[in-house]
C-alpha cells in the first residue's frame, strides 16, 4: 500500500525545517562557543512557528487559548517544597514581571509573583511545555516579560510571556537575523553565567545628557564567559556569535564573579568583591540606527529626542556593611530610570542573609533568611586582567599619529597627534560595536569590524584654544568639524581607518595585510553606514565606497 503523501502541519513544517537547514553551515557542535544552528531533535523543530519574535502574530491569540485550553497543569507536588519568594535569579529559579519560575527534574514551575514574591493565595504549578521540552529543560532565565530556557544540547528556546499567556505554541528556538527569524542558537558549558534583558516601553531610561527617553524594545541575552574575563551578549535579531563584547569594569581589568541583568542594566561582582551595575544593550550604544536616533553633539537641545552619545561606564555601587558572597540579583520595581533594586548574598555578624538597596540608593538594608548560603565568600584572590591592546600608527591630517592602546570592547582611547616638533595634542577617540547582520568573530581580525565612533577634543584643550600655539588651531580648524568629529572607524587587526576622512593608521606602523571580504557579503553594514551619516547630517565621506567589506 502507497504512503500517504498529507502532512499535518508540524510535520511539514518540521520537514521544511530539516531540508532548509541540512549543510545550513551551523558551527560543529564540539567548539565550545555559541553554536549557530536548529535543534537536533526532530521533535522540536515545528517550535520553528513559536509564535514570539514573529512581528505582528506576538500578541494574537494562540489555539489553546482560544479553545479555552489552559496553560497551566497540575499543582507543583509538595515534596518540591517550592520557595514563597525568589531572592537571587539562577539556572534553576527565575523572575519575571508577572510571575516567579522554578525549575526542577527538567519540568517548569510558576506561580503568579511580583519581585519574586509570591501572590496571596497563589501556589506553584507545572507549566504545560511542548512535548519535546517537558522533562528536558536544563536551565531558565527571565526578565519583564520574556522567558528563556535550554533544551537538550543547550539549544536556547525563547518565550514572549504577552499579557502573561504561558501557552505552550508560543515557544520557539528561531533566534537571529533577520528580525528573530534566524537558524538558532545554542549556548557553550563552559558559561559562568547568562542573564536574560527584556527592556521596552513603558519603561524609560535617561541618557548620559539626562535626557529621558523609551527604548526601541529589546532583548539582551548577557553571558559571562573565560571564568568572568568576558562579557559578551546576545541579541535575537543579532548573529547568534560571541562578537559584541561589554568592556569589564575598572577598564577591563576586573573580573567577574557573579552578574545579573534587567531591563539591560547589568549588575556584576568583581572576584574583588566590587559592586558594580551599567546600562548597556545594541540599542542604547548607538548601534542601531535604522530603528533609532542619536547624536554625538553635546550642545543638543534639552527636548531633543535623539540619544545622546557617548554612553555611561559602569558605576561603582557602595559596599554593604558586611561579608558578601558573589551572589547577585538586579529587580525592576518600576518604569523609571533607578527603579531597580540590587540583592546581594552575605552576612551581618554571624547571621546570613540578603542586602538589599534600591539602585541608586546609598546605604543597604539587611534581611535574615534561612537559606543556606550558596555563592562563593568574596574578595577572592583573582590576577588584575590586562586587556589586549594594539597600537596604531600613521597621520591625521599630516601629522603623525599615534594610538597606543586600542582595545576592541573597550571605549575611550587616547589618539596622539604631533602638530610639531614638541607640540602634540592628546584627543580622545570613542567607539562603539556598529551594526551588522553577519556572523563575524570575537576580537580583530582581517575581516573589519565597522564602529559608530567620534574623535573628541577634551573640554580643557578646547577651552584652552584661543590661546593655544596657533599651528595647533590651524590644524583643529582645517581637520575637525569642532569639539566632536563623528567619523565611524573601521578596524583590523593590522589597520585602524577613520572613514570621513579616510585617515589609516596601521599596527606598529607597518604595511596593513589586505582586508579579508566576507562571502557572502553583509548588507548590515552598508545599511549601517547610511544611517549614521543620515543622522550625523554628514556625507559619508571619502572612503565610503573603497572600505565597504562587501566583496
Amino acid at each position: 500500500m502507497r504512503r500517504s503523501l498529507s502532512l499535518t502541519l508540524p510535520a511539514a513544517i518540521a520537514l521544511i525545517a530539516g531540508l532548509l537547514f541540512a549543510g545550513s553551515g551551523a558551527q560543529a557542535a564540539d567548539n565550545d562557543t555559541v553554536q549557530y544552528g536548529p535543534p537536533t531533535d526532530a521533535a522540536c523543530l515545528p517550535l520553528i512557528a513559536g509564535r514570539t519574535g514573529l512581528i505582528g502574530l506576538e500578541g494574537v491569540p494562540t489555539l489553546s487559548s482560544l479553545i479555552g485550553q489552559s496553560a497551566w497543569g497540575q499543582a507543583a507536588p509538595a515534596a518540591l517544597a517550592l520557595p514563597d519568594r525568589i531572592w537571587f535569579k539562577d539556572a534553576s529559579n527565575t523572575v519575571s514581571a508577572r510571575y516567579a519560575f522554578a525549575l526542577r527534574d527538567g519540568r517548569l514551575y510558576a506561580r503568579p509573583a511580583k519581585n519574586g514574591v509570591g501572590d496571596a493565595g497563589s501556589t506553584w504549578r507545572q507549566v504545560k511545555l511542548p512535548a519535546c521540552l517537558d522533562g528536558k529543560i536544563t536551565a531558565i532565565s527571565a526578565d519583564s516579560n520574556l522567558l528563556l530556557a535550554l533544551g537538550p544540547g543547550r539549544q536556547l528556546y525563547s518565550h514572549n510571556m504577552p499579557g502573561g499567556d504561558l501557552a505552550p505554541e508560543r515557544w520557539t528556538w528561531r533566534w537571529g537575523p533577520y528580525l528573530w527569524t534566524g537558524l538558532g542558537t545554542k549556548l557553550p558549558k563552559s558559561l559562568t553565567d547568562f542573564a536574560t534583558s527584556d527592556f521596552s516601553a513603558p519603561a524609560t531610561f535617561t541618557d548620559i545628557a539626562g535626557r529621558a527617553h523609551q527604548p526601541i524594545g529589546v532583548a539582551t541575552l548577557y553571558l559571562l564567559a573565560d571564568n568572568g574575563r568576558r562579557l559578551t551578549y546576545l541579541d535575537p535579531w543579532l548573529p547568534a556569535d560571541e562578537s559584541r563584547e561589554v568592556c569589564l569594569p575598572a577598564g577591563g581589568t576586573a573580573a567577574i564573579a557573579g552578574m545579573d541583568a534587567t531591563r539591560s542594566t547589568v549588575a556584576v561582582v568583581t572576584k574583588s568583591g566590587q559592586i558594580h551595575t551599567r546600562l548597556y544593550d545594541f540599542d542604547v550604544t548607538g548601534a542601531n540606527p535604522v530603528f533609532g536616533e542619536y547624536t554625538w553633539d553635546d550642545n543638543a537641545p534639552a527636548n531633543s529626542t535623539a540619544w545622546q552619545l557617548p554612553v555611561r561606564d559602569w558605576t561603582r555601587q557602595p559596599q554593604p556593611p558586611g561579608k558578601t558572597t558573589d551572589r547577585i540579583t538586579i529587580l525592576s520595581t518600576g518604569n523609571n530610570p533607578g527603579d531597580q533594586q540590587l540583592h546581594v548574598e552575605g552576612w551581618r555578624g554571624t547571621k546570613s542573609g540578603v542586602w538589599t538597596k534600591k539602585l541608586n540608593a546609598k546605604t543597604w538594608s539587611f534581611t535574615r533568611t534561612t537559606a543556606a548560603v550558596a555563592g562563593n565568600s568574596v574578595p577572592r584572590a583573582a590576577a588584575k586582567i590586562t586587556p589586549a591592546t594594539q597600537r596604531y600608527l600613521g597621520t591625521m591630517g599630516g601629522k603623525p599619529a599615534e594610538i597606543s592602546s586600542f582595545n576592541w570592547a573597550c571605549t575611550p582611547t587616547t589618539v596622539r597627534v604631533e602638530i610639531a616638533n614638541g607640540l602634540n595634542v592628546d584627543l580622545t577617540l570613542w567607539a562603539y560595536d556598529g551594526f551588522r547582520q553577519a556572523n563575524r568573530a570575537k576580537g580583530l581580525d582581517d575581516h573589519p569590524r565597522e564602529y559608530n565612533a567620534a574623535i573628541e577634543v577634551p573640554r580643557v584643550t578646547w577651552s584652552a584654544l584661543p590661546k593655544a600655539d596657533p599651528r595647533l588651531r590651524s590644524w583643529i580648524e582645517q581637520h575637525l568639524d569642532g569639539r566632536i568629529t563623528v567619523s565611524p572607524i573601521s578596524v583590523t587587526s593590522t589597520r585602524l581607518r577613520f572613514l570621513k576622512p579616510c585617515w589609516d593608521l596601521t599596527l606598529n606602523g607597518k604595511p596593513a595585510r589586505a582586508d579579508a571580504l566576507p562571502i557572502p557579503p553583509d548588507p548590515g553594514v552598508l545599511l549601517g553606514r547610511l544611517k549614521q551619516a543620515q543622522q550625523d547630517n554628514r556625507l559619508p565621506g571619502s572612503c565610503f565606497v573603497t572600505s565597504l567589506p562587501l566583496g
